[in-house]
């Protein structure tokens, strides 16, 4: 999981700090920039991009549900959030990357549509309690044709984040765990 994502178009609403504030989050933070980055992937275009990516969110994502913003200690981030909701609300993805994808995946994400659908509307979710987890994402049926189970390795433990961490320290870090647990 991300301790602290730099990227802010990638962002779950989560991670973002509200004053001196930021909620608890787990790895479904992650899940939200899959969608965004798959988004991407699909059109060559970013979904949240700009100054204001949360104003982007929700120009695509809607509101903000309110047991989202009951966790945001910051009163004025919370009422601005509350307010700017109210103006909103979801895109149908679907329609969205029909019109926007690469020509080339035209015919692809017409035929997996629904799928596609479901996986992005799962992923690109305020509510991380809703929000898919990486176990769903993986077994779900957007990727159930080029998953190959038993290709794949489970390592028996986490890479821990230490915090303030240079590039080249965690290139060493990851290496030593790929050759320690035989990923």
């Amino acid at each position: 999981m991300t301790r602290y994502p730099e990227t802010m178009n990638y962002r779950a609403i989560e991670t973002l700090s509200f004053g001196d504030f930021t909620a608890p989050h787990n790895e479904k933070a992650d899940i939200w920039s899959i969608g965004a980055i798959l988004y991407e992937m699909l059109t060559g275009q970013i979904l949240f991009e700009g100054n204001h990516s949360l104003i982007k969110a929700l120009e695509f994502c809607g509101p903000v549900p309110e047991n989202v913003l009951q966790q945001i200690d910051h009163k004025m981030s919370r009422e601005f959030l509350r307010k700017k909701s109210q103006n909103f609300v979801r895109v149908d993805f679907i329609n969205k990357l029909s019109s926007e994808c690469r020509p080339w995946l035209k015919e692809e994400i017409e035929k997996n549509s629904e799928e596609l659908r479901d996986f992005i509307d799962r992923t690109l979710v305020f509510d991380q309690e809703i929000r898919m987890s990486v176990d769903e994402a993986l077994a779900h049926d957007f990727l159930s044709e080029v998953r190959e189970i038993e290709k794949e390795t489970i390592a028996s433990q986490s890479i821990v984040d230490v915090g303030e961490t240079s590039i080249e320290e965690w290139k060493r870090r990851i290496w030593e765990f790929i050759q320690t647990n035989h990923v």
